[in-house]
């Protein structure tokens, strides 16, 4: 309950205090793909709306912070106590917390594999289609034939060789295949 913003939605990184009220205001696009898939698997098994409604909030809060337009996601919000123990009416005069807008290829193909997840389970088209855009991204921007995923892009591709970057983008990979149904996924995965 206290790592959830009830206002902009999505997940904080960790509590600060043992009661799980106070939370480290620092919104980590990893931690969201991660509950993002959770939540939405537990809807699918007991069909329970608030599981739902969470799981829609993750998306909305990344909708709106961490997707990078032209494909993948960004790394992080960072913490600021003051922006978030604000009310709702004057947090929208206040500026918003600094946005890492690094695309890192570990977070940003778990955040396109729960996207995927979410597709299956909600049935919105858009969450698909930003997938497949995202994967394009990432495909154009982080990958090379001879060394595979680079680990970030900051405008331009940085760091080679890391085994997280390239499971997590095979395992998008897959997951895209599976749902578009394009063999071309499959081939690259295998390359990888």
């Amino acid at each position: 309950e206290g790592i959830y913003d009830k206002i902009e939605n999505g997940f904080f990184r960790y509590s600060v205090t043992q009661d799980w009220k106070v939370p480290h205001y620092e919104k980590m696009l990893e931690t969201n793909a991660g509950l993002l898939k959770n939540y939405i698997k537990a809807f699918s098994v007991t069909n329970e709306e608030n599981y739902k409604k969470i799981a829609e909030g993750i998306i909305e809060y990344i909708d709106k912070n961490l997707k990078n337009e032209t494909g993948g996601f960004y790394g992080s919000q960072d913490a600021d106590e003051e922006y978030y123990q604000q009310d709702n009416e004057k947090r929208i005069s206040i500026k918003k917390p600094f946005i890492d807008k690094t695309v890192y290829t570990d977070w940003s193909s778990m955040m396109i594999s729960s996207y995927i997840c979410a597709y299956k389970i909600l049935k919105n088209k858009e969450l698909l289609d930003f997938a497949l855009k995202s994967v394009g991204f990432q495909i154009k921007n982080l990958y090379s034939k001879n060394n595979g995923m680079s680990h970030y892009f900051d405008g331009k591709a940085n760091e080679s060789g890391l085994l997280s970057d390239n499971i997590y983008f095979m395992n998008a990979l897959l997951d895209v295949f599976e749902a578009a149904e394009d063999k071309k996924f499959l081939d690259l995965a295998e390359e990888l």
